[in-house]
């Protein structure tokens, strides 16, 4: 389910907060991934608050490549919270309704259907539902 998540350059890209480096995305992602009906309420509401400060309020790179892990979470059904991950997704699609020129820091191309380059090669685009791949 988060395949590929390592090979994202979170490094490379921006969050939504200056006090919330991308390189969190992958570890909250996983704390979601590892949420089940044992875990604390207060543990998986604590992981969706980091998602929130990490992604939203603006169009980031980290959203963008944030996406595909987060759809994979809202599908599966053993995803702890499902309904908080899907009101994060929709979320993540009001971020970009400001009609900001040039606010995707990511150098996703519209239309092209792909995401950051691969933090592996630095220049394959990650697919958004394949998963990262390097050439």
């Amino acid at each position: 389910m988060l395949e590929g998540l390592d090979a994202v350059d979170w490094r490379g890209l921006e969050a939504a907060g200056p006090d919330h480096p991308a390189t969190n995305v992958p570890k909250v992602l996983r704390r979601i991934a590892r949420a089940d009906a044992t875990t604390r309420p207060e543990a998986v509401e604590r992981a969706y608050g980091d998602l929130q400060d990490l992604l939203l309020g603006r169009v980031t790179g980290a959203g963008t490549a944030a996406l595909p892990f987060l759809a994979d979470l809202a599908l599966d059904p053993d995803t702890a919270a499902r309904p908080d991950l899907v009101e994060v997704l929709a979320d993540l699609a009001h971020n970009g309704e400001t009609g900001e020129a040039g606010a995707v820091d990511s150098g996703w191309e519209a239309g092209g259907g792909s995401g950051p380059a691969c933090g592996h090669c630095s220049t394959t685009r990650i697919p958004w539902y394949g998963g990262p791949h390097c050439s």
